[in-house]
């Protein structure tokens, strides 16, 4: 470029930058604020669809009083996965990061936990049966308190992860296709809630049959390592599974299945097809 005989530079053209490919955790958080948009964008000329249920009628009920709601959950809240077979399995069907060969795989590893979680309580317990229980003395007494409470307490964080995240399933609607696998996740929460719970059960039916010290800890320690197979079985995932867990936090949002809104669903869905109601759609 010459400017009155002189050649001044052009300046450089600015770089485009490259887009950064979205992450799992990002692509499904998108979504799911995506869905809570068109909830509210669709029923504008009506009430709020992001009121719940108990909203509208406390609207409804109290027009000049103060009303005060509690909430159970704080909103925006971060779900993490933890490092169980049930956990990685999980995210390994809501990110579709490893092929379906792994998929499948991580899939048996959880039936596989399952068996050996429910069946070894059950045999403790065919074997105790329910007619033979001891007097209470101090001794063995101290030791059941204490052996069950421990034994609650290694339990209380896979229930408490499962129905973190059992509630975020609740919240989100089936993605198009099912490609999220919600279906599967939801029967997967309630596998790694009720083998804990079964097996808590069992130790307190064993040890009230027990009378020694020697034998209530025995079988203590021995059904504390059944609950925590799971994180055993674990290390043998794939890395891609281990390392998206790791990485992936997703955010719960607004509640997109309550009643009014599951009813909107069905009737729009009812209005626009001529086949009929999906019912898979409206969930």
């Amino acid at each position: 470029m010459k400017i009155k005989g002189q050649e001044v530079d052009q300046p450089a053209k600015p770089k485009k930058k490259k887009k950064l490919a979205l992450s799992y955790a990002d692509e499904i958080n998108n979504e799911n604020r995506q869905n809570e948009n068109e909830d509210v964008t669709s029923d504008s000329s009506e009430e709020s669809s992001s009121d719940t249920d108990e909203d509208v009628k406390l609207k409804r009920e109290a027009k000049l009083e103060v009303v005060v709601k509690e909430e159970d959950f704080a909103e925006n809240e971060q779900l993490v996965f933890t490092n169980d077979v049930y956990n990685y399995t999980i995210c390994a069907n809501m990110t579709k990061c490893c092929s379906p060969l792994q998929q499948g795989f991580a899939l048996k590893q959880c039936f596989i936990v399952f068996a050996v979680q429910f069946l070894v309580p059950l045999f403790f317990l065919t074997e105790f049966g329910f007619n033979d229980f001891t007097q209470p003395e101090l001794t063995s007494t101290a030791v059941r308190l204490i052996c069950g409470q421990l034994l609650h307490m290694i339990i209380y964080g896979e229930i408490k992860q499962a129905l973190s995240v059992l509630r975020y399933l609740k919240y989100v609607k089936t993605a198009k296709g099912g490609k999220r696998g919600r279906l599967i996740n939801i029967i997967l929460c309630f596998l790694q809630m009720v083998s804990p719970y079964f097996t808590e059960a069992t130790l307190v039916i064993a040890i009230s049959q027990t009378p020694r010290s020697s034998m209530i800890i025995k079988s203590f320690v021995a059904l504390e390592i059944v609950i925590k197979i799971d994180d055993m079985f674990s290390e043998n995932f794939p890395k891609e599974i281990k390392a998206t867990a790791e990485d992936t936090v997703l955010i719960i949002g607004k509640d997109q299945n309550t009643y009014s809104k599951i009813f909107k669903r069905m009737k729009k869905d009812y209005k626009f097809n001529k086949n009929g109601i999906q019912w898979v759609r409206a969930f």
